[in-house]
């Protein structure tokens, strides 16, 4: 997915996402629905969280997705550079047609999902 250094990145499986329920988190999900206590994935630096439940054959996916996101921030410099791109596009382009997101998503759908 374009990481440079993997051996960092540490995933975590939670019940809950817990920035999700942080007060910029709750401010942001009045703008994008797509972020809630609800969002199945979310990387910070090289830290994965995936909550609990997501279906095993979609996992591998979710995860490449995240790599995607953390590459880009090794890109970016940095994640507060990294945070002021990807939430610029979300503003300017809507989350979903933003092109870092759009990037994560195309590169985590070259991935089969795990057999069960």
């Amino acid at each position: 997915m374009g990481v440079r250094h993997p051996e960092k990145i540490r995933v975590l499986r939670v019940r809950n996402i817990p920035v999700m329920n942080g007060r910029f988190i709750r401010a942001l999900s009045k703008f994008w629905p797509e972020i809630s206590t609800q969002t199945i994935g979310l990387c910070l630096r090289y830290g994965i969280y995936l909550r609990q439940g997501t279906a095993p054959g979609r996992e591998r996916q979710l995860i490449a997705h995240e790599c995607v996101h953390t590459a880009q921030y090794e890109a970016c410099g940095g994640i507060l550079r990294f945070l002021l791109r990807y939430f610029s596009e979300c503003i300017h382009y809507g989350y979903r047609s933003a092109p870092m997101e759009i990037q994560a998503v195309e590169r985590a759908e070259r991935i089969r999902p795990a057999a069960n």
